[in-house]
């Protein structure tokens, strides 16, 4: 008997304060102002392992537990929260970018990459392709297929209305990595 899909719930929770330049994240001149810390909600099938996802994002599916009535495929599903305070003292929360914002514009929240010094989305072999979708109120999903080798993949996310960035919104990306099994 089926014990139903496999997948990982994560956050992405963005904090800090947006820099004196008006960007936002981390740089060289202002290491300290931009947080972000990926953690899993939940999985299925549960696991305790502090190694499934790295709080800088990357993704171990060895960590993910195997058995009968669960096949190879994943889901992976992710929210945003938290805020950054502007420099005009108000909060901001992130969303997920829109075409035109930034990344590949058919769809510019997520794309999987091969490496992440090649920022270009990958043609994956029919067969191999990990697959990806808006999901859930707010979510973003990833439907991993691909067995055995390492990729990348980039969040695509932005603010709305930050200071010295009124008509447009400010779009930083995410970029780690999923080990998956062999």
């Amino acid at each position: 008997m089926p014990n139903g899909p496999k997948f990982v719930e994560i956050i992405l929770t963005i904090g800090g304060v947006q820099n004196p330049d008006n960007t936002v994240g981390q740089t060289t001149q202002y290491p300290n102002n931009f947080t972000y810390l990926y953690g899993k909600t939940t999985s299925n099938p549960q696991t305790n392992s502090s190694s499934l996802v790295l709080p800088n994002g990357d993704i171990d599916l060895t960590q993910l537990p195997t058995g009968p009535g669960f096949g190879q495929e994943v889901d992976l599903y992710f929210m945003l929260s938290g805020q950054i305070q502007g420099t005009d003292g108000l909060m901001y929360s992130p969303r997920w970018a829109k075409a035109g914002e930034g990344g590949p514009p058919d769809q510019p929240y997520c794309w999987l990459v091969a490496s992440e010094t090649d920022p270009t989305v990958q043609p994956w072999p029919p067969g191999m392709a990990a697959s990806l979708s808006r999901s859930l109120p707010g979510g973003v999903k990833i439907d991993d297929n691909r067995r055995g080798t390492p990729y990348f993949y980039n969040l695509g996310v932005c603010f709305d209305n930050l200071p010295g960035w009124r008509n447009a919104a400010y779009f930083i990306t995410f970029d780690p990595k999923i080990i998956n099994p062999g």
